[in-house]
């Protein structure tokens, strides 16, 4: 199928950050087969035409840590620390979750994506032993979702930071990870990834880090790790390993491109200056962390020195929204009002993080990312004809500080339309959130930890 879309702002996001307004962007197959100034070529006939004036044209947005599962949960255990809310609230989810459960809260969470105009989830899953089998129903529910997905399975294996029930053996991990990459890796014509993921230090055993890390290596995969996230963690690594949290990792011999780094709040100069040596990119989740009071992560010194620094929303539990639109203009106003400074990172440098970078973190930025002739057709268009957004002056601007996830009016993956002047073409919208309220009704009603924490949001 060959798509034209006319008339736009091209915002190409390539090396020299071009924008084209008016500007065109042809796509053949799953290919972009042309991008340019100007209202596009009139001898070239596509089978389909999509006149983007009033609309910014983009590359589909990169969810560089997510929870989607975590969506039934959204609004349970909104004012509890880190800790607290883990035991609270994760552990009894991912220990009591059904298949049916976990792939109707994958479902809502690929709507919502598509809805905002994020092409590219990397989604973050936690097993128990005994329901080791709905990582399945995870994957088969994004698989269908049209999505980019790298799907990461997280695991446990020190029994002193978490429930006995996530508590797994390294062969036992290490054959269920063979299993899940066989089975999945490389499926619909390679949009879905499997990585590893060890949970975080305080979770996982430095020998099963080193283990899973090699597993990675042999099959050309990802490892996705939470790392210096709060700082009550920080400070049991440090009385657990007598260094801090990179350095630990570094020792280790984990750190490389294929190693990143979700949070990674607290972090000194030098540990920065290690993750830019070692490639390891770290994927900055700014309203997770503000939400969970985690601290604020020195994005500029990253940048500055050189890390790939993504975007992430984290969970919907530790945020509420899966949206990286907000998630953009947050990242921005963040280091701007920690440090007094309005130039402290740029509505360009998120766009950055959002596309781009979020590719290179992947290592996908030769086929994702930017809106370049050759790169995979994942394109999105975002409207500016709302009173918010008028007038235009700035399209990047207008985009970070003044655009919603809800202006996403076309989202285009390996050159397939998932949504269409705002209709969802891959999923029965009304079917996807039904399933969702009765899943998280019934989840509520099962597991007394979380009905407990429904019940006092209801009181209050």
């Amino acid at each position: 199928m060959s798509i034209l879309i006319r008339n736009g702002i091209v915002l190409t996001v390539d090396q020299d950050h071009r924008v084209f307004q008016p500007g065109w962007v042809r796509i053949e197959g799953d290919r972009i087969a042309g991008v340019g100034p100007g209202p596009g070529p009139v001898r070239q006939p596509a089978d389909r035409e999509i006149d983007a004036t009033g609309m910014l044209v983009l590359p589909g947005l990169i969810n560089g840590h997510a929870h989607m599962t975590d969506s039934l949960l959204r609004s349970l255990g909104a004012d509890l620390p880190l800790l607290e809310w883990l035991e609270a609230l994760i552990w009894p989810f991912f220990s009591e979750a059904t298949g049916d459960e976990i792939r109707a809260g994958a479902r809502l969470g690929c709507l919502e994506s598509i809805q905002s105009g994020t092409t590219t989830v990397v989604e973050n899953y936690y097993s128990a032993r005994q329901n080791r089998s709905n990582i399945d129903a995870l994957a088969d529910a994004v698989s269908r979702s049209g999505l980019r997905i790298a799907l990461v399975r997280g695991y446990h294996d020190k029994p002193s930071m978490c429930p006995e029930v996530f508590v797994e053996g390294t062969e036992e991990l290490l054959s269920e990870y063979e299993r899940i990459i066989k089975t999945w890796h490389g499926k619909v014509d390679g949009r879905l990834m499997t990585w590893v993921g060890p949970v975080d230090l305080l979770s996982s055993m430095p020998e099963s880090i080193v283990a899973v890390h090699a597993l990675a290596r042999r099959y050309g995969i990802g490892v996705h790790s939470h790392v210096a996230e709060s700082e009550s963690e920080l400070e049991l690594i440090r009385r657990e390993y007598g260094s801090s949290y990179v350095k630990v990792l570094d020792s280790l011999g984990v750190l490389d491109a294929s190693f990143s780094c979700a949070h990674a709040v607290w972090v000194d100069d030098e540990e920065i200056e290690i993750l830019a040596e070692r490639g390891s990119a770290v994927i900055h989740n700014p309203v997770s962390n503000m939400y969970l009071g985690a601290g604020i992560a020195p994005v500029p010194e990253m940048l500055k020195q050189g890390v790939t620094v993504a975007l992430g929303t984290d969970g919907a539990c530790c945020n509420n929204t899966l949206d990286m639109i907000e998630t953009m203009k947050a990242a921005a106003l963040l280091q701007k009002v920690h440090r007094c400074d309005p130039a402290a990172i740029s509505a360009k440098d998120v766009l950055r993080m959002a596309t781009i970078n979020g590719a290179r973190l992947l290592g996908l930025e030769t086929e994702i990312g930017s809106i370049e002739v050759g790169k995979k057709a994942d394109v999105i268009l975002v409207d500016l004809s709302e009173a918010r957004t008028t007038p235009t002056f700035d399209p990047v601007a207008s985009l970070v500080y003044s655009a919603r996830g809800s202006d996403v009016q076309t989202v285009i993956v390996d050159g397939t339309i998932l949504m269409d002047g705002r209709v969802v073409t891959v999923f029965d919208e009304d079917d996807v959130l039904r399933q969702a309220r009765q899943g998280a009704i019934e989840l509520a009603g099962r597991v007394t930890a979380i009905a407990r924490l429904s019940k006092g949001a209801s009181d209050d």
